[in-house]
């Protein structure tokens, strides 16, 4: 196994990360994730960014910030903080209503932002609010989010895993409810009955 060490967000010390799966097959090295969601070469993250935030760090009621995307908003750890409209997770997690970009707003409608996601794209899958015809802003749609990629509309691919297969789009970002880049549906943001608001703490 590897060990990789960099700082965390905020420069306090250094992190030991274990790459388990790194293995050189034919003189060509091969590496899966470790366990905050990278791997190197050069390291980097894919999924999770699970070492630079802490779940139970809420900051300032949006949750852990965890960087700033190219579009100067800010992405945040999973969970959501109490100023942010959520439902309760599998775990008993408050996560985020997310829009097809992975963003969502402030209870009060004004701090549109991105939240890491467990599924694909598990950042950002295109850069957001969208706005409605009198300007304003509002969340992103499954369809708006894929009219901006042609790889959205290219024939799927079916990939076989020990799961079992499924069809992919492979280069969509855009993915619905159920994790599936070719699928229609509902996100939660936009479900016909979303579960109520979480109450935030006092």
């Amino acid at each position: 196994p590897r060990w990789h060490r960099h700082q965390d967000r905020r420069g306090h010390g250094l992190l030991a990360v274990q790459d388990r799966a790194a293995r050189f097959e034919g003189g060509r090295y091969v590496s899966l994730l470790d366990t905050c969601g990278g791997h190197t070469r050069e390291y980097h993250f894919h999924e999770r960014l699970s070492c630079l935030y802490n779940e139970s760090d809420l900051g300032d009621g949006l949750g852990s910030a965890v960087g700033v995307m190219n579009d100067g908003k800010l992405l945040f750890g999973r969970i959501a903080g109490p100023n942010v409209p959520s439902y309760e997770g599998p775990a008993g997690e408050r996560l985020p209503f997310l829009d097809a970009c992975g963003g969502a707003f402030d209870r009060d409608g004004l701090n549109y932002h991105y939240h890491v996601q467990v599924r694909p794209p598990f950042t950002v899958g295109c850069f957001g609010p969208a706005l409605d015809d009198n300007g304003a802003e509002r969340p992103v749609t499954l369809a708006e989010c894929r009219a901006l990629y042609s790889g959205c509309a290219a024939a799927p691919t079916t990939v076989v895993t020990a799961s079992g297969a499924a069809d992919y789009a492979l280069w969509c970002p855009c993915y619905d409810r159920a994790g599936s880049s070719v699928g229609k549906i509902p996100l939660r943001a936009f479900a016909p009955t979303p579960p109520p608001l979480a109450t935030p703490p006092r």
